[in-house]
């Protein structure tokens, strides 16, 4: 989807250096809550067939994963 990109932020001031996220991801959004929903960013996206790749980025500083669970979100469509 040539011309059909962007690069998203919500500038946020971390509490004790450090950032919660809460990241879903469906087959065509992604949603992030940082912080509890303090900011949320919402996106369609248009990943290439077969990637399954997760990418962290910190921009002006260092970043350290500390936890990272990932949990496979049932359908709601499932039973109906």
């Amino acid at each position: 989807m040539n011309g059909f990109y962007g690069v998203h932020s919500a500038p946020l001031t971390l509490r004790d250096g450090a950032l919660n996220l809460r990241i879903l991801v469906d087959n065509s959004i992604v949603e992030v809550f940082a912080e509890d929903g303090e900011r949320v960013l919402t996106d369609l996206v248009y990943p290439a067939t077969g990637s399954n790749d997760l990418k962290l980025l910190a921009e002006g500083g260092t970043a350290a994963l500390d936890v990272i669970r990932v949990h496979q979100m049932r359908s709601t469509w499932v039973g109906r």
